[in-house]
């Protein structure tokens, strides 16, 4: 292509190369809209081959009436997409952002209504838009314990049902029926929703409505029997009767009873299921009723009040030991008083006893009734493993062995035919432990029961006697027999022993010592030995068995047996138990003609686990170079340089 006037013409090879460039430009658009030339008349000859030849400088030719077009062109459209896209999100900002506000939700149902029995829910869905609601659910979110009416056994926990499409203008309406549960007077709330998607879009909405229903009357009714009074220290029976007031069954229904500070737990019918206050009650029949007895002791001052707290309700869903929606609650109150006529247990040597001890007790009684009392009755009864029968007996009293009682009335005790108001009085008795020999191999834990129960008269506010009673208890424990004993060997035992016997001055002769415990009738804990080496003696650091816990002390000298815990029966029912270990004697000169001690010191104990107390005895044999026990060891070994 040539140039008009006296422009060169290109290269051929120039001008392709140039156009490609422009072609596969990132600025493509600027040879699209380059401004194009008008032809002109070539002047000169045209070369009959490719050749190298002159480019004439080139000039542009620009059209005036073309110039700013493309700009208008590119703003025209510019604004044209804007207004639609303005349009566009106009449209759906009015029509399908502002959805919710064209979707009403109503929820119609009782205001209150009494649990267990079926409750009716009608929701409406209406839709208003201008465009049809897709994929639409209604949820329906139930307090927690809520049943299906259909599956009374079963929670209904979420309701959801799938409507479909709901198309402009049209309403839906579903009844949901189902069971409510709750404590009398307590405001229980139900959430209804709708959820959807609008036409060619991904978005998910949703309307909800929450409704309010006031439960009447709850599902169960406490009743509990117990007297408004107990006395400390006298076991009283609490009966709680939980009552159905539905017309379904009531299934998992958990009853926990808050005990006060005081109360001790003896046992309950039926048993608990969780700990001591738990009950799971499967299933509750409609109008039926179920009993818990709960024994226990009450123990305080007299004139203070306890409270004992008694709920039942739905067990919450992570945690079945806790009730997340109560049905029913209840708060007692036992008022703690003396006994009309009170007694005491005391003796002489304690509780805790040993075995074939005698027991010297008392039994302080007093009338603290504001009144006389008249046929007084004082019976002692006697139980127990450790008892011995023929060792029995009591101050103006009468043992009667076939009951194992001891007895006092008006007739050993004259005095019992009436007291007054604030007398009191003291009955002394005594009674025989079991010698260990009698019970070891049989018995464990032996002890002696002791239960006094007081019966007397007195007059009512009608005139009427009436006969009131009262009892106190007590126990005697048996400490156990933790035996201990020690010998020292040379020829026997788990070790090689070496040097002379008898030992000679300055030169080493090694022994074996062993340790044996056995043990009575408790288990005892913590058990040790402990013993230690005089400064002629060495520590081998062997011992037998290898797994059981030895150890030495270089600086104290002390050597630490823990053997744990020793059951009862060791060395009687069951084999003793025993350590060996190795020690060396190194004697002086000035010991020639003594019979060196190996070990000294040796003391034992543990923790009765029955008496709770701890022992710490001390060994009351030696441990020496005497070897009695070694059936190879005669008397000339014994001491030191041989004399």
């Amino acid at each position: 292509m040539l140039s008009p006037g006296n422009q060169k013409p290109e290269s051929h090879n120039d001008r392709l190369e140039s156009l490609s460039q422009k072609l596969y430009s990132p600025n493509t658009p600027s040879v699209v809209n380059k401004k194009v030339r008008p032809l002109g008349t070539f002047q000169g000859s045209v070369p009959r081959a490719w050749q190298e030849e002159e480019v004439p400088e080139e000039v542009e030719y620009e059209a005036p009436q073309a110039k700013g077009k493309g700009a208008w062109v590119f703003f025209i459209i510019a604004f044209l997409f804007a207004a639609a896209s303005f349009g566009f999100a106009w449209f759906y900002i009015v029509n399908k952002g502002d959805t919710a506000s064209k979707v009403d939700i109503s929820v119609t149902g009782p205001v209150s209504a009494p649990a267990g029995t079926p409750y009716p829910l009608e929701v409406s869905i209406t839709n208003t838009n201008s465009f049809a609601l897709e994929l639409v659910d209604l949820v329906v979110q139930y307090p927690q314990g809520t049943k299906k009416s259909d599956v009374p056994d079963e929670d209904i926990g979420t309701y959801r049902e799938g409507l479909g499409t709901i198309e402009p203008g049209q309403t839906v309406t579903r009844t949901i029926t189902a069971v409510l549960f709750g404590e009398s007077q307590q405001k229980q709330s139900i959430l209804a929703e709708a959820v959807y998607r609008t036409p060619n879009s991904n978005a998910i909405f949703n309307k909800e409505k929450k409704v309010d229903v006031l439960i009447e009357s709850g599902p169960i009714e406490f009743t509990l029997d117990t007297l408004s009074e107990s006395i400390a220290g006298q076991e009283t029976t609490l009966t709680l009767h939980i009552r159905s007031n539905t017309d379904a069954p009531i299934t998992d229904m958990l009853v926990k009873a808050e005990f006060p500070q005081g109360f001790q737990f003896v046992s309950a019918t039926p048993n608990t299921t969780y700990a001591e206050n738990g009950w799971l009650i499967k299933v509750l029949e409609p109008r039926q009723s179920q009993t818990i007895k709960i024994k226990g002791i009450f123990s305080g001052e007299s004139n203070t009040d306890r409270f004992i707290r008694f709920s039942a309700g739905v067990a919450d869903q992570f945690d079945t030991t806790q009730i997340s929606n109560i049905y029913a609650s209840s708060l007692e109150k036992v008022s703690i008083v003396k006994p009309f006529l009170s007694a005491d247990l005391i003796f002489k040597n304690g509780t805790v006893v040993e075995a074939g001890d005698v027991v010297k007790g008392t039994i302080a009684w007093q009338n603290n009734s504001g009144g006389p009392l008249t046929d007084v009755g004082i019976e002692l009864d006697l139980t127990g493993t450790a008892l011995n029968n023929k060792i029995i007996s009591a101050d103006k009293g009468f043992f009667r062995s076939s009951e194992h009682k001891i007895i006092w009335n008006k007739t050993t005790n004259p005095e019992f035919a009436k007291i007054d108001d604030g007398q009191s009085g003291v009955l002394d008795f005594e009674l025989g432990v079991l010698d260990f020999a009698d019970y070891a191999a049989l018995t464990k834990n032996p002890e002696v029961n002791l239960d006094v129960s007081l019966s007397a008269r007195r007059p009512s506010q009608t005139g009427v006697p009436e006969e009131i009673k009262s009892s106190v208890a007590q126990k005697i424990k048996v400490a156990t027999e933790l035996g201990f004993s020690a010998k020292s060997v040379y020829y026997i035992g788990p070790f090689v022993n070496t040097g002379p016997l008898p030992p000679m001055p300055e030169t080493s002769t090694s022994y074996t010592v062993v340790w044996t415990l056995t043990n009575g009738s408790n288990d005892v804990s913590n058990a040790q030995v402990v013993g230690y080496l005089p400064p002629y003696m060495s520590w081998n650091n062997k011992y037998s068995p290898a797994s059981d816990r030895v150890t030495y002390d270089e600086t104290t000298r002390k050597i630490t047996w823990n053997p744990g815990t020793i059951p009862a029966g060791t060395g009687y029912t069951r084999p003793s138990r025993e350590v060996a270990f190795q020690v060396t004697l190194f004697p002086s000169t000035n010991q020639v003609g003594d019979v060196p001690m190996l070990v000294g010191n040796v003391s034992y104990g543990g923790r009765d686990t029955s008496t709770n107390e701890d022992m710490n005895m001390g060994f009351g044999g030696e441990i020496t170079t005497r070897l009695t026990q070694d059936p190879s060891f005669v008397a000339t070994m014994e001491k030191v340089g041989g004399e």
